[in-house]
């Protein structure tokens, strides 16, 4: 079991049963993936600089991604008895401000690209008008 404080210190523990462990992950999921994350948004929304904007709309982006493949590799995933773990693991990864993980990953990845390769979004509201 892995338990974290919002300082972002972390204790890992192999001493639970299994019941234990599943309610601990269970208890643990939606602060890690929504609830922290929701409050940080808001804080970086209202923040003049734009590196957190950018670590934010990353994990949204990455968290909408893992969420839609999750959904769509549904009947796989559920034979493998660890998923739940390594998402929160990865989940976590991502929010942790010591790891930054969502930049990272936007960094390696979409800044990376040469301009002619990037992909080029359409704003559906600008459309519209």
């Amino acid at each position: 079991m892995i338990i974290c404080n919002l300082s972002g210190r972390c204790l890992i523990s192999f001493h639970t049963s299994k019941a234990e462990s599943d309610t601990a992950l269970l208890a643990t999921w939606p602060v890690v993936m929504l609830l922290y994350p929701l409050y940080a948004s808001v804080i970086a929304i209202e923040s003049p600089g734009k590196e957190d904007d950018e670590q934010w709309l990353a994990y949204w982006i990455l968290y909408s991604f893992l969420t839609l493949t999750e959904m769509v590799f549904e009947s796989v995933l559920e034979w493998i008895p660890i998923w739940y773990s390594v998402k929160l693991l990865f989940i976590a990864w991502l929010v942790l401000p010591q790891f930054k993980g969502a930049s990272f990953i936007y960094e390696r990845g979409s800044k990376r690209l040469p301009e002619g390769q990037r992909v080029e979004l359409v704003d559906p509201v600008l459309l519209h008008s």
